[in-house]
């Protein structure tokens, strides 16, 4: 039965589906989309997807659903283009329960008079809501909101904290020199503390200028 949105958001029930994939593209793809037409927001709806060594495409269904959350910055000053980067959408509780964040490096603006970010739907917008500015971690974050995505059909990240070990397969959707959303893999070389920065994750998944700002997953 249909429910209203601002109803769901008001429940603290949390509804977990683990989807288990092996060789199943086209039923995996299928299933993400009925998943992603439902009514509950993804507050409170998380989605696991198993994949138990498929020799088919597979991966490229979570490729995909990953690019709609990567956006591409570029910034200007005086009028003209200054640099470009990557972004992405992503949500935390305890940022807020009710906002998305856009989340990049600071290197990337820096120096800049205005940004803009074009998201995967080809649409763009200027940044205006900063929400967090720091040259030492260099984070730089934007509000964003829960309605913007549902209209451009875009995704977010959600941000947990989770055991992450040497070895481990990750990768990023980013855009290098310009290429926009290209994949790129490899593995967590190592895991390391720094006074300025905190808990690094060393990885061997190739970066090029331009991806700077993207998630690695």
């Amino acid at each position: 039965s249909a429910v209203n949105r601002s109803t769901v958001v008001a429940v603290s029930i949390r509804v977990c589906v683990v989807l288990t994939c092996f060789n199943r593209r086209d039923t995996t793809q299928a299933c993400l989309a009925a998943l992603a037409g439902q009514v509950l927001r993804d507050t409170v709806l998380e989605v696991f997807l198993v994949d138990d060594g498929s020799t088919d495409d597979s991966w490229s269904v979570i490729v995909s659903q990953t690019e709609k959350a990567v956006f591409y910055v570029t910034t200007f000053k005086d009028g003209k283009p200054y640099s470009s980067g990557s972004g992405f959408f992503m949500q935390s509780d305890e940022l807020s329960e009710d906002a998305v964040f856009g989340v990049t490096n600071v290197h990337v603006i820096k120096g800049s008079d205005s940004i803009m970010i074009t998201t995967n739907n080809h649409r763009s917008f200027q940044v205006t809501d900063v929400s967090y500015y720091s040259e030492s971690s260099d984070l730089f974050l934007f509000q964003w909101s829960f309605e913007n995505i549902d209209i451009n059909d875009l995704r977010y990240l959600e941000l947990e904290v989770g055991v992450i070990e040497k070895g481990q397969s990750v990768f990023a959707v980013s855009h290098p020199k310009g290429f926009d959303y290209s994949f790129s893999s490899g593995n967590v070389a190592s895991i390391r503390d720094f006074d300025v920065y905190g808990t690094v994750v060393q990885t061997t998944t190739p970066i090029s200028a331009g991806s700077s700002g993207s998630p690695l997953l």
